[in-house]
């Protein structure tokens, strides 16, 4: 990678995770985060290796890993990732995965049900339209189930209709692909934030 790939996604990374964990970075790194980001950036063009592409990367997972954790109540937040989607699923998981964060797929509602880690989900990202039981009924049957997991919904087909229903039952985003990773991030932050009742 080049040092002005590498320092432009660097930047992105970090303005991202950021605005999304402030007081985490604040906690762990101190002082002014305009210092932070200008070492990262003048190490990157002096040296431009993956060395130190690996580096930014480890520090990144801790800082968003620890986070997680801490919205978890110290244990490691598992997200589930349910669509059907094959592309959606393997993209999303090495997105949150690269964060540090723990992930299960699945292709299917059923497959989600009969998995036996509905109870340690922490978040579950779920596609409104699947065949069998679609999203909308995954989450009336969690509540059936007496579980509360907080849901990030994505669907390439949004409509006002399943939006609303949605979110008068309680998920905590709807959102229309194709999404980017900031807005995706944030409601999984919102997601960890709200935490799972107990059942």
């Amino acid at each position: 990678m080049s040092d002005v790939r590498f320092t432009s996604a660097a930047d992105r990374a970090y303005r991202l995770l950021l605005r999304l964990y402030p007081r985490d970075f604040r906690e762990r790194f101190g002082g002014d985060m305009t210092d932070f980001f200008h070492d990262r950036r003048l190490a990157a063009r002096q040296q431009g290796t993956l060395g130190v592409a690996r580096v930014w990367a480890s520090a990144v997972a801790d800082v968003v890993r620890v986070a997680a954790m801490e919205r978890a109540g110290g244990a490691m937040a598992l997200i589930s990732v349910v669509d059907d989607d094959a592309s959606v699923r393997s993209a999303t998981v090495d997105l949150l995965s690269s964060l540090g964060f723990a992930c299960a797929a699945y292709a299917s509602a059923e497959e989600y049900l009969g998995s036996g880690r509905v109870a340690d989900t922490s978040c579950l990202i779920l596609d409104v339209n699947m065949p069998g039981l679609n999203g909308l009924g995954l989450q009336a049957r969690l509540g059936q189930l007496g579980h509360s997991t907080p849901i990030v919904f994505i669907t390439a087909y949004p409509e006002d209709r399943t939006r609303n229903q949605a979110i008068r039952a309680g998920a905590i985003c709807y959102l229309p692909k194709p999404y980017n990773d900031a807005e995706l991030m944030e409601c999984i932050r919102s997601a960890l934030a709200r935490g799972v009742a107990p059942c």
